[in-house]
């Protein structure tokens, strides 16, 4: 049976859209180098996903194979509200970047951006003022 479709938040994409993504299980560290033990040129990699990357429990082993045994540029996305939990692993890692998004600076401008209501986290901004000072 197939995963249910994940509707995009885009007003523009019609239900029947071919790319709409569907939910899908975390990589796991043994297909993450499986897949990028054949890619032996490959300097950089922005992990993502369709989710939040923090949430994977082998996100930081992927990090240390890419970085430190393959010698890539490894980056990562977050929506940054599940920051104040991962700021000393994320420091204490090989990553060369995080980036941060955010969609809007108060639950209504988030919601008229994005099309959902209740997600809105005014701690995003606390845990990424903690994360550079503790950088």
């Amino acid at each position: 049976m197939p995963a249910p479709c994940v509707r995009s938040n885009s007003t523009s994409s019609p239900d029947d859209f071919d790319w709409n993504q569907r939910t899908t299980e975390d990589i796991n560290f043994e297909t993450f180098k499986y897949t990028f033990d054949r890619f032996d040129r490959t300097i950089c990699i922005n992990v993502i996903g369709s989710g939040e990357p923090l949430l994977n429990k082998d996100l930081f082993c992927m990090v240390k194979d890419a970085a430190v045994h393959k010698r890539m540029i490894v980056k990562t996305f977050s929506n940054g509200m599940m920051l104040e939990r991962y700021i000393e692993p994320i420091v204490q890692s090989s990553l060369d970047g995080i980036v941060v998004f955010i969609n809007g600076h108060d639950p209504e401008d988030f919601h008229r951006l994005t099309r959902t209501v209740g997600l809105f986290c005014p701690k995003t901004y606390k845990n990424i003022k903690r994360l550079v000072e503790v950088r």
